[in-house]
This record gives structure tokens, sequence and C-alpha cells, in this order.
């Protein structure tokens, strides 16, 4: 099914606007980001930025509350300088008041991005070694012109880090999202399916040879059924936040009626369709290039399981390049 199309400045300023209103719970509602990516920047931090010539300048675009460019600090020196970037100025706001009056060595600048067709970030071409994009692209409905704003800030021979978007293989490959569906069907079966059902899908996994499996997700996941009734009560506050989204947007003249579709859908417009990390900027040497969360949200729900962990590693073991999340290194061309 074709995805409809909207325009780019109305996707970009509902995420403007949706994360100003997210801002200050932001790391609350993203664990899976704040908890289990700080390794993966830490090893990046130490591998790629550590050794390059310095000064380097890099900018951090879609920084949030600051999540990479407080990791990544930890590696450069006084005379390098992160510029952390966000289309929301109260996530700017938030990552201004996390840094101050603290002492990270490498200079530190923060700059709101204004919402702009084609996508533009105001400074001069060439002028930054690295940029890293963490969580980001799938935010982006017109992605191509996004990266070649990219590539013209950066210099050649620079440096381009991508983590934490969906990975195109996972959604294309059935094996891996048939592991997700049917992981999750088992974790909603006992709180949503009648006695019968639960009965007849036990049936099933005991017939294709994972009744073990089956039986082990319905007694220990009983917890993120606690979490989704839990949710329940946030429901109002996001009616609020989705009506005032709607009456600005009205007002601006991007739309004409409320969006029926849920805000947060156009949010991460991307975020269920996915990128191939190799086609993102052909000419770009990738350097390194991981996939993780081959169980997709189950993973992310259940990160502390030892049983859902296992499961999730043996799929990685399986398929390598198929994990529902990528990180990529990429660098530009030297002239």
């Amino acid at each position: 099914m074709t995805q409809m199309r909207y325009s780019d400045k109305l996707v970009q300023r509902i995420n403007e606007l949706y994360h100003d209103y997210a801002g200050k719970d932001y790391s609350q509602s993203h664990p899976e980001i704040f908890e289990e990516e700080v390794f993966r920047w830490k090893y990046l931090s130490s591998r790629y930025l550590s050794t390059l010539a310095h000064p380097i300048r890099i900018l951090d675009i879609g920084s949030g509350t600051g999540f990479v460019a407080g990791i990544i600090c930890q590696a450069l020196k006084e005379e390098d300088t992160i510029i952390l970037s966000d289309i929301s100025q109260e996530m700017v706001d938030l990552a201004k008041r996390k840094f101050e009056g603290e002492r990270y060595g490498p200079h530190l600048k923060f700059v709101k991005i204004a919402v702009h067709t084609p996508y533009r970030i105001s400074f001069e071409s060439h002028s930054i070694d690295v940029i890293t994009i963490n969580s980001v692209l799938h935010h982006v409905q017109d992605v191509q012109t996004f990266l070649n704003e990219v590539d013209r800030l950066l210099r050649p021979g620079g440096l381009l880090l991508i983590c934490h978007e969906p990975n195109q293989k996972f959604f294309d490959n059935s094996l891996p999202y048939w592991a997700y569906t049917f992981a999750s069907f088992l974790d909603l079966a006992p709180a949503n399916l009648s006695r019968a059902t639960r009965i007849a899908a036990l049936e099933l996994s005991r017939r294709i040879g994972v009744e073990r499996f089956a039986r082990r997700v319905y007694y220990l996941m009983g917890s993120a059924r606690e979490k989704r009734v839990s949710g329940i009560a946030q429901s109002s506050a996001q009616a609020l936040m989705l009506a005032d989204i709607n009456r600005k947007l009205i007002a601006e003249h991007l739309i004409s009626t409320p969006l029926v579709l849920d805000v947060a859908k156009l949010v991460d417009i991307r975020a269920t369709s996915g990128f191939n990390p190799s086609e993102l900027v052909p000419s770009y040497e990738i350097l390194r290039l991981d996939t993780y969360d081959h169980l997709y949200k189950f993973k992310t729900l259940h990160r502390r399981n030892a049983f859902v962990k296992l499961f999730d590693s043996a799929l990685s073991k399986m398929l390598p390049n198929e994990g529902a999340n990528f990180c990529v290194v990429l660098k530009k061309p030297a002239i």
C-alpha cells in the first residue's frame, strides 16, 4: 500500500510541536535509547572520534536533551566543538540546562533548526568534520533532501554516524518479523483473547515446536501488560496535546481540519518502512554497520528479561544484517 504523502513543512512542524511537548519526559518515553545506546556511542566515539586530527567540529542533528553529546564529549579535547541542534526549542533549552555549569572539555554550542523546505541547516558548506544523527531519520519524510543537506555540510573525508534507525531488511524478511509478531501475540493473548483462542495459540506453538517458548512468554511478561494498563492513564494528557497541536496547525493554515490520523504516526513517519543503510548515501564508504533488536519492540519492552535476550541473541546470529534497528558509520570521499 502506498504511503500517503504530506507536505514536508507539515511533517517538520508536527515534529517541532510534538517534541516541544515531549521534551522533559522524552528520556522516560524512550528508555531503549537512553539505556541501551550508551555503550554503542561510547565505542563509536572511542573508535572513530578520538583518533581524528584535532581540533574537530561535530554537528549533532536532532540532539534532543543532549544524549549523544554527553557521551562523545568524553573522547574529545578542549579545542574541539560540538554543536547540538534540534528542531524543537524545548529540546534545545533542556540540553542547555543539562550542560549548564558543567565542564565537558570541548566547546558546546546550541542551535535551533528552523522549519524550512527544502531542509536547510545554517552552516557553511564543508564546514563540519563529523555529523552524528541518532534516532532522527525516521522522523523525516524527504530523507534524500535531508541527506543532501548533510552532505553539503560535511567536509570531504568527514564522518557521518547514523544510529538507532529502522532497518528495511527486517521488515522485508518474514522470519524476524514473524518472530516479533508471534512473540507479541503471545504477550497480548492472556489479557485480550478468549480462553479458547489462547489454548489454540499454545496448541499451534506445540505443533511448530516452540511451545516451551510460548509458555515462558505467557508467564514471564505480566509486568509489560501492567505497563499497558497504566498507560491508559496518560491518554487524557495526550488527547489535550494532540488537540492543541491541531489548533496550532489550523491557525498556521497547514491543515484545514484536525488530523484524523494519530499525530504520533506523522512524527515517526518512516518508522515502519525503514531504510537500507547501504543506500542512504551510496557514494560514502561504509566503515561499520551493525543491526540489532531482532525482536523489534518486543525486545525493547522486555529488555531486562534474560529469556528474551537469549532469543534475540539467537536471531542475531542467524540473521546478522536483519535486526530491526541499525547503526552505520560512513565516510565521505576525499577530494
